[in-house]
Formats: structure tokens, sequence, C-alpha cells
């Protein structure tokens, strides 16, 4: 589950998110001390900054041991389960609380009724997330850096909105 979410939130792809085995060379070993976190939530942390950063992940494929039927785990489900996702949780919210206050606005500032604004909203809302995907992998096709492709992508979009 953790790989798909990450995979979700980053587009990214690892085989293991939560392997807490990584190696770092020694230019981003600096980086990786200011990432916060301990045990499995800064695994989840670290893949994360890679991702936003730019820091490329070479998987090297490894046997699992299991000792004892991994009696020597410290994994605690609920608690843990919660520190690796809670920076995600907290985006979510925070995406879906603004989406609230739009739309609630748009629904008191519209002289249409609410269910008839409802549909011209996700359809707007559908067509921007559509013309951002295409928009976006048309620029990274023709060779721009994925970075400033998402940049012109957003300022384009915003002008048009």
């Amino acid at each position: 589950m953790a790989r798909k979410v990450y995979r979700l939130c980053s587009g990214v792809s690892v085989n293991d998110a939560q392997t807490e085995l990584r190696a770092f060379t020694n230019h981003l070993t600096e980086k990786m001390l200011s990432v916060e976190g301990s045990r499995y939530e800064y695994e989840t942390n670290v893949l994360m900054y890679s991702a936003k950063t730019g820091i490329s992940i070479l998987e090297v494929w490894i046997s699992t041991v299991y000792l004892n039927e991994n009696a020597s785990s410290h994994f605690r489900p609920v608690g843990d389960t919660f520190r690796i996702y809670k920076d995600i949780l907290k985006l979510s919210i925070s995406s879906f609380v603004s989406f609230l206050i739009d739309y609630v606005l748009f629904c008191l500032l519209s002289q249409e009724k609410i269910g008839k604004s409802a549909v011209k909203y996700f359809l707007h809302a559908g067509m921007t997330l559509l013309c951002n995907t295409l928009i976006l992998k048309g620029f990274v096709f023709i060779g721009l850096n994925a970075y400033l492709a998402k940049i012109l992508t957003e300022i384009l979009l915003f002008v048009y909105n």
C-alpha cells in the first residue's frame, strides 16, 4: 500500500517504499540528515523529498529475510501508519478544504441552482485537469525540462482560468 500511495502522490514508482535500506552518495548526506521524521515516517519523507527535489532513485534487489516470523519488527500498525501518512493527509485535507471554500463561494455568488452549477464546476475542474496533463506531457515530449514544463503549464492554465 505504501508504494502505491507514494506513486500516487509523487509520480515516482518504487518497488518498496518501506525497506529502511537506503544508500546515498556523500553529497546527499547533509540533505538526508535535514529530512524530518524517524522510523517508518522517515522512509516516506526521504522518498517524498527525493521526488520533490529530483533525486533519482536506483533500486537494487536484495533478498528479504524474516527471522522468527519477523518477531523482531517494531512496526506499530496504527501509530506508524499514521506517522507515515500524516503529511500526505495534511495536504489532502488542506486541498479538500480549499475545494469546499471555492465551491461554496461559487454557489453563493452564482445565480444558478446548486445542481446545475455543480455539474459546470466539476466539468470545468475535469477539463482543467485534462488540459494540465496534456500540456505538461506535450512540453516534456518536445524536450522541455519537467520542472520548467510544470511551471509553464500552470502559468498557461492560470491565465486561461
